[in-house]
Formats: structure tokens, C-alpha cells, sequence
């Protein structure tokens, strides 16, 4: 970046294409750094899972060094005769008996995840949902364990919770749980989450709206508070193009809050598209360009479903000028 401030410098003149040419520049270092960030903050989470499951392992392993394990309770080695009176060390209702007591200490993975819901462990639950997850709970069982013990009032704990759950179960959990659509607003519901939901949402039937004002409301928060501007370029296109659609909107003005994450070709379609509204005469080459972008968009990724929703809102709107 230096190298460019050094080539102006040396100039006499500054030209308005100079400082363009320069600003540019200037944008594009400061978006790699930004992606950069958000790779590192990706990684940093799954370390900490990673780090919070192998503590809890240790925390396993110790308890039972400590207790010396089953097979040195149930063959304690040399002991005097008089302590072990009539007693035979392998008669089978002692082996019955520890067993039994090595059973009941092994502490049950899923009753310690409904305990630290119950109790609002905020800072357990992610260690405890680690330990049930490698019990390999079916779907059903997951989606039933949470819609009987999530807290339906904590933000927080909601947090933790889309965290830890995968694309499929996500969108069947927020499917079954319009209820807590309102917390997801909340400040302790962080950015990541509360743009994940927006697409899931985006996707579900909505015959009364109600759907779209809730993601409304979201995307509004996040527009206002800047966040979206940490994303990647790919998604932080995404986000740009679905506030367009959900909000209806007409107007290149409101474009400007993502001017300085959008590369030139996604700015210029987005202006075009908005020229439409102007002037028709750019119509059937916008369609055609949204045709072609939606071709490519196969993969059956959340992100492409939510691109090519995206897209045909945008022919509609375009058809809709001609009725």
C-alpha cells in the first residue's frame, strides 16, 4: 500500500483518476485483511470447541486415575488376611456389585446436556453438546431434546445453540420454533447466527409475511450496526442482494452502505439492475444477465438457494413493470 502512496506522491498533479485508481486500491488491501480476519475468528472457534472437548476428556481420565478404574477396585492387590475375612475376591456377586457402581458413575451424556439447559450452564453447554453429539443422537432425537428444554427467554443460551447446529438441523429447528424468531434480534445472538438464520429464514414458506418482516427487522440491525461489512466478498455480495430483495427496493441510493464491499462487477449489475426501475430500456439485458447468473448457481448449497430466490424476486420485479 505504501508503494502506491509513493508513485502519487512523486506526481505534480493529482487526477480525479489517480485518487479513484488509488482508493480502489486501498479498498481491496483493506477487504483482504478483513477476510482474513474472519478465517482467523473461524478458526479460533473451532480451536476453542476443540480445546473444550479434549478438557472435558482430561477431566474424564483423571477422575478415573484418581479412583484407580474398575480393575483396580475389584483386585485391590495384597491386603492382610484379616481384612479380607470370608470374602473371595472373584465371587460373582462382588463382580455384579462393581459393576453396577462403574455404571453409575459413567455420567449420562444427554441427562448432562438437559441438566446445564435446565440450569442455564451457558459456559457447559458447548463441552456437554460436544460429549452427547459423539453418542450419534438421530435427528428426531436431537430436534425433540431441544424443543422440550431450550430456555424459550435466553438470548444467550439461543446462541450456543445455532452454534452447534449443522444446516439441516437448523432449519428445521427454527421451522418448529417460530416463537424464538424475536430473540434472535438480541445482542447476545451474535452476528454470524443471526446472518445464517436470515438465509434460512429467506428459504421457508411465508404465506403471511411474517417471515419477511422478521428478517426485515434483522437485516435492518445488521445494515445499521455495519456487521455485515466483516464478511466475505461472496457473502458480503449476498448480503447485499438480499437486502435489495427483501426490502423491495427501487432505488440506487440505497446501495451506498455497500458500496465498499462490492467488486466492480457485482456493483455495476446491482446499479443496472436498479436502472430498471428508471429507465425499462435496460430491462431485457438485465434479465438475460440474471438468466445467465442463475445457470451457474447448481450446487445445492444454502447460499445458492438463497441467491437464486434472490434472483427470480429480481425478474418479478422486472416482469411486474411490464403488467
Amino acid at each position: 500500500m505504501e508503494n502506491y502512496k509513493g508513485v502519487l506522491m512523486d506526481r505534480k498533479i493529482w487526477d480525479s483518476e489517480d485518487v479513484r485508481e488509488y482508493l480502489e486500491r486501498i479498498i481491496i488491501e483493506f477487504q483482504k485483511l478483513e477476510d482474513r480476519n474472519v478465517f482467523l475468528e473461524e478458526e479460533n472457534r473451532n480451536l476453542r470447541m476443540e480445546n473444550t472437548k479434549l478438557y472435558e476428556e482430561s477431566k474424564k481420565w483423571e477422575s478415573k486415575a484418581k479412583e484407580g478404574g474398575f480393575f483396580s477396585r475389584l483386585f485391590p492387590g495384597k491386603k492382610d488376611k484379616s481384612d479380607l475375612g470370608n470374602t473371595n475376591p472373584l465371587d460373582a456377586s462382588l463382580v455384579r456389585q462393581q459393576l453396577e457402581e462403574e455404571w453409575e458413575e459413567e455420567e449420562d451424556a444427554k441427562e448432562a446436556l438437559l441438566e446445564g439447559l435446565k440450569a442455564r450452564k451457558i459456559e457447559e453447554v458447548p463441552g456437554l453438546f460436544i460429549q452427547y453429539f459423539q453418542e450419534e443422537p438421530t435427528k428426531e432425537e436431537v430436534l425433540n431434546l431441544l424443543q422440550k428444554n431450550i430456555p424459550r427467554n435466553d438470548p444467550a443460551m439461543l446462541n450456543v445453540i445455532l452454534g452447534f447446529l449443522g444446516e439441516d438441523l437448523l432449519h428445521q429447528f427454527l421451522t418448529n420454533n417460530e416463537d424464538l424468531f424475536p430473540l434472535i434480534r438480541n445482542k447476545a445472538v451474535e452476528f454470524p447466527n443471526q446472518w445464517k438464520v436470515c438465509k434460512h429464514l429467506y428459504l421457508m414458506e411465508d404465506p403471511t409475511g411474517s417471515i419477511e418482516r422478521q428478517i426485515q427487522s434483522i437485516l435492518q440491525i445488521l445494515t445499521e450496526s455495519r456487521d455485515f461489512q466483516v464478511l466475505p466478498s461472496k457473502e458480503g455480495e449476498l448480503f447485499a442482494e438480499l437486502f435489495l430483495a427483501i426490502f423491495h427496493i427501487e432505488d440506487e441510493e440505497y446501495l451506498t452502505p455497500f458500496v465498499r464491499i462490492l467488486k466492480r462487477e457485482e456493483l455495476e449489475f446491482l446499479k443496472k439492475y436498479l436502472s430498471v426501475f428508471q429507465d425499462s430500456k435496460w430491462a431485457e439485458v438485465v434479465l438475460e444477465d440474471l438468466k445467465n447468473r442463475s445457470w451457474y448457481l447448481r450446487d445445492n448449497s444454502l447460499s445458492s438457494g438463497v441467491k437464486l430466490k434472490v434472483y427470480k424476486a429480481f425478474m418479478e420485479n422486472i416482469e411486474n413493470l411490464w403488467e
